[in-house]
């Protein structure tokens, strides 16, 4: 049976700076403007190689508005196929450390260094820099930190994977200092 093939939707970015969301507290204001120039926003993962894994971040990504750097593709373990899991995941920080001392990056900009291969992009760059920035003045952190928690599994492994880390430049600077 011939038929057609299915037709696809479309993506079109969506360009945060142009668009008004439906979502309550979505809406770009002047402020999110005046924010974004002093703490750009710099979505991060690492990866040694492409996989398909990476497409719903980098898509949601897009999709949103966000720029997206992947660190360490094809330079670091994992390249030649070989699992990096356990104490080679040393290499992500070092691919993040390599990032927030490179000249980028300013010290008052936001990095948002994300697990790339389970993470979707569910709102748009100004809003999660407003609630950072709101999360900041009320707590006075540079950074938050968010694993993925098994309460269940009380060894060092209850802790699934990196996360996500939102920050200043400067906050992961103080984080990963060169020895």
């Amino acid at each position: 049976g011939g038929g057609a093939p299915p037709v696809l939707p479309s993506i079109h970015p969506i360009h945060a700076s142009s668009h008004i969301s439906a979502f309550n507290s979505s809406a770009l204001t002047e402020e999110d403007v005046s924010m974004a120039r002093r703490h750009p926003l710099h979505l991060v993962t690492v990866a040694s190689a492409f996989t398909p894994k990476l497409i719903l971040l980098q898509m949601s990504a897009f999709y949103l508005g966000y720029g997206f750097r992947i660190l360490g593709m094809g330079v670091g373990p994992g390249s030649g196929g070989e699992n990096i899991w356990g104490r080679r995941l040393g290499w992500k920080l070092n691919a993040l450390k390599r990032f927030a001392f490179s000249h980028e990056v300013a010290d008052d900009d936001i990095i948002v260094f994300v697990d790339g291969y389970d993470v979707l992009m569910a709102d748009y760059p100004h809003v999660l820099r407003r609630k950072f920035l709101e999360y900041n003045r009320r707590t006075g952190h540079g950074m938050l930190i968010a694993v993925e928690h098994h309460p269940k599994n009380a060894t060092l492994s209850r802790y699934l994977n990196s996360g996500v880390i939102v920050g200043f430049r400067g906050s992961f600077k103080m984080l990963l200092k060169p020895e």
